[in-house]
């Protein structure tokens, strides 16, 4: 798959993620997935939307954005949505809607959500220091921890232990950035990051690789 992005086999038309009401008279359809909706990263489901009438156009959502859009036939009830090789970023609540073609405008209420999840090991991110790895002592450094998914938490650890949880970073897309400020020779070390899916916050992904951070200069003068 494209990371980060169904791939999504769609016997009809796709469409863009664009918002559409969910309020409406029509009952609502049921969404299931098969053969599970726990799966391992890599495989194939699909998820099954059931309308209690024929022939009306089915759209499937994830966290309230449109993924695709099937039109049935006169006779049809029952349309398949074919996920493919998914990955961890697959992951969260999905749900489908359908419209009747008599009347377009009135859109169902939508499925009960359904819960996908991927399970197996998080692929590990990427540590680095701006702006450099090795520094003289009152320097301030950013360390950037990048996740290859979107929507997680992240850890920074020195040696393999956590560093104060209040120390502060902030969040851009997909990107953790940390910053260690007036940093001395006791700041040097190994540092690596990982981070959780907030969909499983039980499941930590494997470490980055470590990031060597030196403090450079002479150490100063003890006293007797």
């Amino acid at each position: 798959m494209i990371p980060q992005f169904l791939f999504l086999f769609c016997f009809g038309l796709c469409v863009g993620q664009t918002d559409i009401s969910g309020d409406g008279p029509l009952p609502k359809p049921s969404l299931s997935a098969w053969p599970s909706s726990v799966v391992p990263a890599g495989s194939n489901v699909t998820l099954k939307c059931k309308s209690p009438i024929p022939g009306v156009s089915i759209v499937l959502r994830k966290k309230g954005f449109v993924l695709c859009s099937i039109l049935l036939n006169m006779t049809e009830m029952t349309v398949d949505f074919h996920l493919t090789e998914i990955q961890h970023g697959d992951s969260g609540p999905y749900a489908c809607e359908y419209s009747n073609k008599a009347s377009p405008d009135a859109t169902s209420q939508p499925s009960d959500d359904l819960l996908l999840l991927v399970t197996g090991p998080l692929p590990k991110p990427s540590l680095s220091a701006w702006p450099s790895s090795v520094v003289p002592p009152g320097s301030n450094v950013t360390l950037k921890c990048k996740s290859p998914i979107p929507g997680v938490s992240f850890v920074l650890r020195k040696k393999g232990c956590v560093l104060d949880p209040m120390l502060p970073y902030y969040v851009v897309e997909r990107k953790a950035v940390f910053y260690l400020t007036d940093i001395q020779h006791s700041n040097s070390g190994h540092y690596t990051c990982e981070y959780s899916n907030k969909a499983s916050p039980n499941v930590t992904s494997q470490p980055s690789d470590d990031l060597l951070l030196l403090v450079t200069g002479a150490l100063s003068q003890p006293s007797l």
